[in-house]
């Protein structure tokens, strides 16, 4: 559903009205929240996500902000109530998304839930509610060190680093107040952990392909190695491949602003490339047949990569 501009400006002057009535010393927070539907709609655009949408969840998701917890009480559905009391940053966002209905008439379950996980999100994300989870930490009246950081890397272009970049902020943020994070949160980054993993891996076999290298294996070491999530052995034809593969692959990472630590190898049979998280070995036949390099990974589950090749 695509909402009028006079629908917006509708939801608009109500959060207006509601703050400077009620909150009048909190137009600090109205302002966020401005900020909040301004890149929530840029985020829209950008990644083919109804804007109007994306608008109205950045304006309603702090509108029950202030409220008190008895009154939020009463808007919450009754099975949440414990959550909320457990983690009680909960209470303001599934009361704001009983809003959506109850203030706004807007019936959409995608919003709803969009506003009701603007705090920590959850696994399984739509793109909607990866962008208002993101908005609501980088918005332009977000002038943390950490925001910042994360808003660079979010308008950079790379959605999932942000996720995983504020996640893990907000994770540490609250590990110092000896809170412990909600396991959602945990998810959340575990979750966004392996996409950004899986997607190194992507621009390591764009890079390989360039050179069409043979019998191409990626390993599965995220559970068994605490240094490295994936390593990747390829064979290829000749030394001057080897060179080639591997600045390919460091023009392919660098271009999702991922770097490599090191490399060995380079003019050799083989080429051995430290990706801080991942390995990769470059060999010709012959040299792969001489290390038998990959007997040493044979206990390790191997990725389905034949759809990024």
């Amino acid at each position: 559903m695509e909402f009028s501009q006079s629908k917006i400006n509708e939801v608009k002057e109500i959060v207006k009205n509601k703050y400077q009535t009620l909150y009048p010393d909190k137009m600090d927070r109205y302002y966020h929240i401005l900020g909040v539907a301004k890149m929530a709609k840029y985020l829209a655009n950008i990644y083919n996500v109804d804007e109007s949408r994306a608008e109205i969840c950045g304006l309603v998701h702090d509108f029950y902000k202030y409220e008190s917890i008895d009154e939020m009480k009463t808007l919450i559905d009754p099975k949440d109530l414990n959550e909320c009391i457990k983690y009680p940053v909960l209470f303001h966002s599934y009361a704001s998304s009983e809003a959506l209905k109850k203030v706004f008439n807007i019936d959409d379950l995608e919003m709803k839930s969009a506003i009701r996980n603007h705090v920590f999100g959850h696994i399984n994300q739509t793109k909607l509610e990866e962008i208002v989870l993101i908005s609501d930490y980088t918005e332009e009246t977000r002038q943390y060190p950490d925001c910042i950081k994360v808003r660079k890397t979010l308008l950079d272009g790379n959605l999932n680093k942000a996720i995983y970049d504020s996640t893990l902020n907000t994770i540490n943020f609250i590990k110092k107040k000896n809170i412990e994070p909600h396991p959602m949160q945990v998810l959340v980054l575990n979750e966004y952990r392996r996409k950004l993993i899986m997607s190194k891996l992507e621009d390591v076999l764009n890079g390989l392909k360039r050179i069409n290298p043979e019998n191409v294996v990626a390993y599965d070491s995220n559970l068994s190695s605490p240094f490295f999530d994936f390593i990747v052995v390829a064979t290829v034809g000749s030394v001057r491949q080897a060179n080639q593969a591997l600045s390919y692959i460091k023009e392919e990472l660098a271009k999702e602003n991922f770097d490599i630590k090191s490399y060995e190898g380079f003019d050799s049979e083989w080429v051995l490339i430290d990706g801080y998280d991942f390995l990769i070995h470059i060999m010709t036949e012959s040299e792969r047949e001489r290390i038998n390099i990959d007997k040493l990974y044979m206990n390790l589950d191997k990725l389905d990569i034949e759809k990024l090749l």
